[in-house]
């Protein structure tokens, strides 16, 4: 009778189900994997470029005084030369609520072989630093360096500013809002008046005001929605006169909780901003 059990055959239906088990752990590891290779590796990898990339453009630009406050100039600001090669460096972003002293490169076009580096990536055909219209970028959020996972943490009124070889731009945050990915308004020269439209995507609006905007994903590790930044130009400084004072001293001290070096704490750090995320965005539709 044991002999005879023991040989009984399993039913197809649960060959089928233990089939299915079995290529759903198998997917669960490769998920597994992809998200340590996505988030933990790609950190590693880039945030040390990244930063060499950053070193290499300064040294470029030339010595500036940083212990030299340069004093907001009047009238427009010099307008840099929107003809531009792909993948060329615009100059460099610095949010200092995200960071202090953390800095990156702002590279021409918003494709992948721009955003794989961890720099900003400037919207093809939106306005150049100090220009009227949305000076406009993109950059990757969870991965690839990682600068700005903590974007949420912006206030009203933080400067956002954008360094070139001659020029400091100062932006002020404004506002923020979540998206969807076709949401393309929010990159259009206006993109408060294309919001008010009938059809925000299909609207024509002119420029009236030098705004800045950055796109990024969102939530972390999700990814189905985007984080979308608005800021409004305030000043610009020469750059041969110092630093902006927003960058001497800075209203955050604020410092990244990680940078990715450890599998745990990226992963870690990847499901607490999405748990912030998504409790501020059901706050936000309430």
């Amino acid at each position: 009778m044991g002999a005879k059990s023991a040989n009984k055959k399993v039913s197809l239906p649960l060959a089928i189900i233990g089939v299915i088990g079995e290529l759903m752990i198998c997917v669960g590891v490769v998920l597994g994997l992809f998200v340590v290779w996505q988030v933990w590796w790609t950190n590693l990898e880039v945030g040390g470029k990244q930063d060499e990339i950053v070193a290499a453009t300064r040294a470029g630009f030339g010595a500036v005084d940083t212990n030299k406050t340069g004093q907001p100039q009047a009238g427009d600001p010099p307008v840099m030369d929107a003809n531009i090669a792909h993948n060329a460096t615009i100059g460099l972003m610095h949010i200092p609520r995200l960071g202090g002293t953390q800095t990156t490169a702002i590279r021409e076009g918003e494709s992948l072989d721009v955003l794989n580096e961890g720099a900003f990536g400037h919207y093809k055909n939106t306005a150049m630093p100090g220009a009227k219209g949305n000076f406009a970028s993109a950059i990757h959020r969870d991965s690839y360096g990682s600068r700005v996972l903590h974007i949420d943490d912006l206030r009203v009124g933080d400067p956002i500013v954008v360094e070139t070889e001659d020029t400091w731009y100062v932006y002020k945050f404004t506002d923020y809002e979540i998206v969807d990915p076709t949401d393309v308004y929010v990159v259009s020269p206006d993109p408060y008046a294309a919001r008010k439209s009938a059809d925000p995507n299909g609207a024509a609006v002119e420029p009236t005001e030098r705004y800045l905007t950055i796109t990024t994903c969102h939530p972390p590790l999700v990814s189905n929605k985007r984080w979308i930044v608005h800021a409004k130009f305030d000043h610009w400084v020469k750059r041969s006169d110092g630093m902006p004072a927003e960058l001497i001293n800075p209203n955050s001290v604020k410092e990244i909780q990680t940078t990715g070096t450890t599998i745990r704490d990226a992963v870690n750090d990847g499901f607490h901003e999405v748990q912030k995320s998504l409790a501020g965005t059901a706050a936000k539709e309430k």
